[in-house]
């Protein structure tokens, strides 16, 4: 067994990092519990991960990458702010884009756990 480590005092926050200055109250904690939004292979409506797919091209993930972390508030500006993705439109056989929808994700999160508050982040997962 090795012997304990004795932290620095030293944390990877801004504050620290850069302006070796004192994390103010606000800081998030390195340890923490977030929601879990797993949108395949899941209980997960396929309405909800469309959308999820949706916010995967925005975002340039790709199979690599394939969690984003995330709020309520994160993705109702999604909404409000007329953002535009790349869609396979099946209807022309081409990419198309259309407005990036974000409602049936809000509303199934709001749905499955209606404690969740609008700036708790929700931590997102979808494989391709």
């Amino acid at each position: 067994m090795s012997d304990k480590i004795v932290w620095s005092g030293i944390t990877s926050s801004y504050h620290h990092k850069w302006n070796k200055t004192p994390n103010p109250p606000d800081t998030e904690a390195g340890l923490r519990k977030v929601w879990f939004l797993d949108a395949q292979w899941s209980t997960c409506p396929i309405e909800v991960e469309n959308q999820v797919k949706d916010l995967w091209r925005l975002l340039s993930l790709g199979n690599d990458h394939y969690m984003i972390k995330t709020s309520l508030e994160d993705l109702t500006e999604y909404e409000e702010d007329d953002v535009e993705v790349e869609a396979w439109d099946d209807a022309q056989s081409k990419w198309s884009t259309k407005r990036l929808r974000t409602n049936a994700i809000l509303q199934w999160l709001r749905e499955q756990a209606p404690d969740i508050k609008d700036d708790e982040q929700i931590v997102i997962h979808w494989w391709w």
